[in-house]
């Protein structure tokens, strides 16, 4: 579908039929500009998103397993070429053994940097609020600055949940 500015646009309703996988259920609202440049190679891909999910579990966004992506070497994992700002409210989100409840931000992706704002999330038993800046300057190695904050954090949960942050002086137990 084009636009009257030859400015492609993509909103769709994505989702697993809801008596089977109800939890799963995801709904996207894409606006992609450029997109024939971008196919072609010649310009980025600008995109605007909206997501509202149940559920997502990160790992299920990779074509590859952890262990096909770790054999492979080093690679860029975050895009240089799309450019734009993703709407993210999901209930809950799974990266391997972290469940992170509640989240809602906003979310601009540019230049192999992704960047959350107004960043709201539930983890560990805490309410977490605040920014968080991901940037991969080499392949494969992230820069990560945050500010958050948080009130009454449990801190048993919370080395609990990040495996006692790999160390052995303080633990959950």
């Amino acid at each position: 579908m084009l636009a009257d500015n030859d400015r492609p646009l993509c909103r769709r309703e994505v989702g697993p039929p809801e008596e089977l996988f109800f939890e799963n259920k995801i709904s996207l609202s894409l606006i992609f500009d450029n997109i024939f440049n971008y196919l072609n190679q010649k310009n980025e891909l600008n995109a605007d998103v909206v997501i509202n999910s149940n559920f997502i579990d990160i790992q299920d966004l990779s074509t590859e397993t952890k262990e096909e992506q770790i054999s492979d070497g080093k690679d860029w994992i975050l895009p240089n070429d799309i450019i734009g700002s993703i709407s993210l409210n999901a209930k809950e989100i799974k990266y391997e053994t972290h469940s992170f409840k509640k989240l809602k931000t906003d979310l601009k992706v540019s230049k192999r940097t992704l960047n959350f704002n107004h960043l709201q999330l539930e983890n560990a038993e805490a309410i977490i609020t605040g920014k968080l800046l991901i940037e991969e300057r080499t392949p494969e190695t992230f820069t990560i600055t945050t500010s958050i904050k948080s009130n009454d954090i449990d801190l048993k949960a919370m080395f609990k949940e990040w495996n006692n942050f790999e160390q052995e002086v303080i633990q959950a137990e």
